[in-house]
């Protein structure tokens, strides 16, 4: 999460092998007071952490971030977002 960029405000999935359609089921949570919630955005990356020649090890696919103030965080939600390309 940002504007922190430490331990705490950084989360990892499983990694999900052999595989070119992974299903992350996840939950994960973060510790921020909810009066200040609002100043924070959650930045999502997806990385290959499998060699291919399409795919180096550690290539980032892709990336979002998804501003939380513009978030209903009263209820639990499903949404897709779009990953952006990275160079």
């Amino acid at each position: 999460m940002t504007p922190d960029r430490n331990k705490e405000t950084k989360q990892k999935t499983q990694v999900a092998k052999n595989t070119c359609n992974p299903i992350f089921d996840e939950s994960l949570e973060f510790d921020v007071n909810m009066s200040e919630v609002a100043n924070y955005s959650l930045e999502v990356t997806v990385i290959s952490k499998s060699g291919s020649m399409m795919f180096p090890r550690g290539k980032i696919l892709g990336k979002t971030v998804i501003d939380l103030s513009l978030q209903d965080l009263s209820k639990a939600a499903t949404e897709w977002y779009d990953l952006d390309a990275t160079d």
